[in-house]
């Protein structure tokens, strides 16, 4: 049997363990995401304010882009750098880690992308309060119109790109502009998906005022996630967790 240079060992690179890792990702996004989103659509526990179920609502966006993500490179070689890492933590290590360690940084990346593109609703309704954001006369931000996402990732890509072609830039710099717009795109495309069960997946015209906007039941709603789990792992997976080397090396003691 080969061994893959890009995982840990042979062990994981076998196709019955990759796939039981999409498979686990798809089973818990089936299983955990419907209770979140009752408990944050019906609210059961009604003494909580708005802002509890808005952090709520932020942290389960947070959480379908980590676990869709997370389906693009080894669990069990980033549970055990992430375990090193801690271990021996200092601020200048940490630093060093993120800067070579694709899959730490893209996590990062994907998981604000998922979260701060709510900001917008508080720009479009040119208020700091939560319910003049979230108010249902409130129109839909920009960054909540799919065309729009795909367009600022296009953007995104093109940038990063540039700057991968200068001459100091490392080779290996083309490929991480690459999985950061890959994570971008993870992270906004997933939070729009999730909101499509409750207002529909906005699509806006990029002249003129005309908008479609789709409606998504909530079965598609799920489905739609675990196909998107699966496209990304089959194009991605596995990302190297060292950039310089394709084997992974041991965090200095």
């Amino acid at each position: 049997m080969k061994v893959c240079l890009d995982c840990l060992d042979y062990n994981y690179c076998g196709k019955s363990k990759s796939k039981a890792q999409l498979a686990l990702t798809c089973a818990v996004l089936i299983l955990l995401i419907p209770q979140l989103d009752y408990f944050i659509q019906h609210r059961p526990l009604c003494p909580f304010s708005s802002i509890v179920y808005a952090a709520c609502d932020s942290f389960t966006h947070a959480t379908v882009g980590v676990l869709i993500w997370s389906c693009t490179f080894s669990l069990k070689e980033g549970v055990q750098c992430i375990v090193q890492l801690v271990r021996h933590f200092t601020f200048q290590r940490a630093l060093l880690e993120l800067t070579q360690q694709a899959p730490l940084l893209s996590l990062l990346v994907c998981f604000f992308s998922s979260t701060l593109i709510d900001i917008d609703h508080f720009v479009n309704a040119h208020s700091f309060h939560l319910k003049d954001a979230i108010g249902p006369s409130t129109s839909r931000p920009p960054l909540h119109s799919m065309t729009n996402v795909l367009l600022l990732v296009t953007c995104i890509y093109l940038v990063l790109s540039l700057l991968a072609l200068l001459p100091a830039a490392p080779k290996s710099r083309h490929t991480l502009a690459r999985r950061i717009t890959m994570a971008v795109a993870t992270g906004l495309i997933s939070h729009l998906v999730r909101d499509s069960w409750r207002r529909g997946l906005l699509f806006t015209a990029i002249a003129g005022d005309d908008v479609l906007v789709v409606p998504v039941t909530y079965p598609l709603y799920l489905f739609t996630l675990c196909v998107f789990c699966v496209v990304l792992h089959c194009t991605l997976f596995p990302i190297p967790f060292n950039m310089n080397n394709s084997k992974v090396k041991s965090l200095p003691q």
